[in-house]
C-alpha cells in the first residue's frame, strides 16, 4: 500500500466534517479525501525525524585527485600600523 503526507498544518472543512492534517500523519494514498484533495498531500514526508545531536560530518580534506578551492581572507592591518603610515605621509 502506498502512502501520502500532508504538505501543511491545517483543518479542512469535507463533506459536513472536520478534517484535521499534520505533516506528522501518514495517509493512505487511495484515502477518499487524498484523491479529492491531493494538494494537501505529497510523496515524500515534509519532516524526517532523527535521533537528538545527529549531524552529518563533512569530511576535512580532499579525497585523492580531488582539488578543492579555498579563499583565505585578506588580513587587514592593525590599527596602530594603519595610523603610523597615514601620519608619516
Amino acid at each position: 500500500m502506498a502512502y501520502v503526507y500532508p504538505n501543511c498544518v491545517s483543518v479542512v472543512l469535507w463533506e459536513g466534517g472536520r478534517i484535521r492534517l499534520n505533516p506528522d500523519q501518514k495517509w493512505p494514498a487511495d484515502d477518499p479525501f487524498v484523491t479529492a484533495r491531493p494538494e494537501f498531500f505529497s510523496a515524500e514526508p515534509r519532516m524526517v525525524a532523527s535521533s537528538p545531536g545527529y549531524a552529518p560530518v563533512e569530511r576535512a580534506t580532499a579525497a585523492p585527485g580531488e582539488t578543492r578551492r579555498a579563499r583565505r581572507p585578506k588580513q587587514s592591518k592593525p590599527a596602530a600600523q594603519a595610523d603610523s603610515s597615514e601620519s608619516n605621509e
